[in-house]
């Protein structure tokens, strides 16, 4: 932090603009002897989360005097750049923790099943392929009801779902409750149940 241009620029988190390269001590790369055949050099923050993401620099074969107007103008396309790269890390972060809990579901000892807004299913551990007897790639895409609710349920799990997306009522949505589940080749069994609702991005 401090030394040369990007340094100088990190530490303030602001433009810099040398007109002179040569004359400027901290411009370390032309104090060392070499002919970089610039005269002038601006350097940019592109500020993040937590400080200065990256300083991008410029250069001119000519002296440049500063010029406000161009640096208000490169400050806030570096500004741009910042908000383009957080929401690039936020993204990042998201995917990752998604991931995470992909990984979670799918070693957990309990079956967890998930269905859309229309009672399709959507996630499918491996846990319920045990407990269902249906693997993953069948289950997926199937609806719920016909899938494991007994055949005496699914009316009442149909009005349910329909009533909770028209009116927002719970009914049973974060209680975990005792019922029965089924599979084709043995019919019904008891189950603890625990249901919860997610809105996503629709």
């Amino acid at each position: 932090p401090g030394i040369g241009l990007v340094g100088a620029v990190a530490e303030s988190r602001a433009p810099a603009w040398i007109a002179d390269v040569r004359a400027d001590r901290n411009f370390v790369r032309a104090q060392r002897g070499h002919d970089l055949g610039i005269e002038s050099a601006v350097g940019l923050p592109v500020p993040g989360r937590g400080g200065v993401a990256a300083v991008l620099e410029f250069f001119s074969r000519r002296r440049m005097s500063p010029d406000p107007e161009l640096l208000r103008v490169m400050g806030t396309i570096g500004d741009q750049l910042g908000r383009v790269a957080d929401r690039v890390h936020a993204r990042r972060e998201v995917e990752a923790s998604a991931r995470r809990l992909e990984q979670i579901i799918e070693t957990s000892a309990e079956a967890f099943v998930a269905i859309d807004a229309g009672g399709e299913i959507t996630g499918w551990n491996a846990a319920a392929e045990q407990m269902f007897g249906l693997a993953r790639d069948r289950a997926l895409g199937r609806p719920l009801a016909d899938t494991i609710v007994p055949p005496s349920l699914r009316d009442a799990h149909r009005t349910g779902l329909s009533r909770f997306l028209a009116t927002g009522e719970k009914r049973v949505i974060g209680k975990r409750i005792e019922i029965v589940a089924w599979r084709p080749d043995i019919g019904e069994f008891p189950v603890e149940l625990a249901i919860w609702a997610l809105r996503d991005g629709e």
